[in-house]
């Protein structure tokens, strides 16, 4: 089975738009989706939650008296990494609701 970004991408882009149907038209196909796709997918739309939370450790970390150096850089590290596979969200949409859409602009990550 070949892991494909783009297979990711749409299941992602599927279930951040609450396209149900479209998620699971995507998932019955069990030979093209398998668990690896779920969670790359799921690690995908999950990364903004866990900037914000390694952010927060990063500040009560640094309230305290003895701080390593080392530590803040390797959580400076981990936000970075998130920050690279974070989906953009641009939401448009007017007052009168006559013009609605939910762009998902997922960047493609960066191999060394």
């Amino acid at each position: 089975m070949f892991i494909s970004v783009a297979k990711i991408r749409s299941l992602a882009a599927a279930w951040a738009r609450k396209d149900h149907r479209l998620a699971n038209r995507l998932l019955s196909q069990s030979t093209q989706f398998g668990l690896v796709e779920v969670l790359k997918a799921l690690t995908l739309l999950d990364s903004g939650r866990k900037i914000r939370e390694w952010e927060k450790r990063m500040k009560r970390i640094q309230m305290q008296p003895k701080v390593k150096a080392k530590k803040i850089g390797q959580i400076k590290s981990n936000i970075d990494n998130l920050g690279v596979i974070r989906p953009k969200v641009c939401v448009t949409f007017s007052y009168y609701g006559h013009t609605s859409a939910l762009k998902l602009q997922i960047p493609f990550p960066k191999f060394p």
